[in-house]
């Protein structure tokens, strides 16, 4: 439900090796109800993390997204809107500067993307072949590696067995290929890809693990997980939000990690955006 005279001021951080594409629903939607519904100027602001130049670490990345809160937003708390790897600035931002946020969505992130004894998650051995096949293909093979691992949902024996160059035909995938067929992987990718910062990333999402630091968060906070999901596993958090009762979790039906299902995503986030900002979730 919308309150007509809201302002929303959002910050939208993308995620490891994509653009603004994969939360174009999001955005577009923000946009249109300030059009069509509230009048009022809807300030989104989109920060591509695959930007920053090696090396950098995640407080410097995050350094950099606070000090675009403090220059433009200072006035009105933001809301943070995080995709994927994007989501470990955004749990640092609320840590950090909880007096301008507002609320946190996170859309298919984790606060640990690596597998831990008692946590789901990318296993070892694939996180590896992760960092070989960034190192040993070239950076379009990687490239159309990844987003089609990211695209498609979990579960499927071809998934994670695809080559780039030996690329199994959409058509012959046993799945429901309507939701998937007309993407253009590489218009998910960022224009600032380049190796040095992906393997930055990388290093950074196996050395961090930010479940504690989510005792740690004192705002309204929505992870929106996918149900198939070939990268952040969600079945291993409702433990996690016990620890706060400002956390919440959606599961998303039908969606993968770089296609959540829109209305689902349009529908929570709408409703989570106009809730009373002062909710405890039990």
């Amino acid at each position: 439900m919308n309150k007509i005279n809201t302002i929303v001021n959002m910050i939208v951080i993308g995620g490891f090796v994509f653009n603004d594409q994969p939360l174009n629903s999001l955005i577009s939607h923000i946009q249109s109800q300030a059009l069509d519904q509230s009048h009022l100027p809807n300030t989104i602001k989109f920060i591509d993390i695959n930007l920053f130049n090696s090396p950098f670490t995640l407080d410097t990345a995050t350094k950099y997204v606070a000090q675009i809160i403090t220059a433009q937003f200072s006035q009105h708390p933001v809301i943070i809107t995080a995709y994927s790897t994007g989501g470990l600035i955004a749990l640092l931002l609320s840590i950090n500067l909880p007096h301008l946020i507002d609320k946190l969505i996170l859309i298919n992130s984790t606060p640990c993307f690596l597998s831990q004894k008692d946590w789901r998650g990318i296993s070892k051995k694939d996180f590896t072949q992760l960092q070989d096949k960034l190192n040993n293909l070239s950076l379009p093979e990687f490239i159309s590696y990844f987003t089609r691992l990211a695209i498609f949902p979990s579960g499927e024996k071809t998934t994670p067995k695809i080559k780039p160059i030996d690329m199994i035909p959409i058509d012959r995938l046993p799945i429901d290929r309507s939701m998937y067929k007309s993407i253009d992987r590489f218009k998910l990718c960022s224009q600032h890809c380049h190796k040095d910062n992906l393997n930055n990333w990388l290093n950074i999402i196996c050395l961090t693990d930010m479940r504690e630091q989510l005792k740690q968060i004192h705002c309204p906070t929505l992870f929106l997980n996918s149900d198939n999901d070939s990268i952040v596993h969600s079945n291993n958090r409702p433990s996690v939000y016990k620890t706060n009762n400002f956390l919440k979790q959606y599961i998303m039906s039908n969606s993968s990690h770089a296609q959540p299902n829109s209305l689902e995503l349009i529908e929570q986030i709408n409703n989570f955006i106009y809730a009373d900002n002062h909710v405890q979730y039990k």
